[in-house]
């Protein structure tokens, strides 16, 4: 696949993303703006393609008050943008999410454009960060005038992982 032609495929950045990869489930809290706390459950399953340029994620949970709630991911790494890339298409949303993000040390944080969610316009950072072999925790939050304030948290434990 790689002649030339085609761009360099992120292979190595990818492997970088490998602790996320697997079926996993966890509890999690979703603090909405104006509102208070809601625990949930949720489901994870994290690939990465066969051509090595992207990885999937769907997560899907049952969350009081929205419902089911489905978000589906790909993620790759942009040299032209020396950043990883996110693009997050959920049930609860007309249009996809848009996301860049980098490590800081075992962390992976991305922040979106601003996009139009179920509160009104947002711009959310969110993070992945190995716990454990197997275990990660995501969180995300909201920018406010005051800073980023909570919205999502949850830890998941891998149940199969296959790299």
């Amino acid at each position: 696949m790689q002649d030339g032609i085609i761009p360099r495929l992120p292979v190595a950045e990818l492997r970088k993303l490998d602790f996320l990869i697997g079926d996993s489930s966890g509890q999690g809290v979703l603090c909405p703006p104006m509102r208070l706390p809601v625990p949930f459950s949720g489901y994870m399953h994290v690939e990465r393609e066969e051509c090595d340029r992207f990885m999937r994620m769907d997560f899907f949970g049952q969350i009081p008050f929205l419902g089911t709630e489905s978000i589906h991911s790909l993620i790759t790494y942009s040299d032209k943008h020396q950043c990883y890339r996110m693009w997050s298409f959920a049930s609860s949303q007309e249009d996809p999410m848009l996301f860049r993000g980098n490590f800081s040390g075992d962390t992976l944080t991305f922040v979106s454009e601003p996009m139009e969610m179920v509160w009104g316009i947002e711009r959310m950072r969110c993070s992945f960060c190995q716990i454990t072999d197997g275990v990660v925790e995501y969180c995300a939050e909201l920018w406010t005038i005051d800073g980023y304030q909570p919205y999502f948290r949850a830890v998941y434990s891998v149940s199969t992982i296959t790299a």
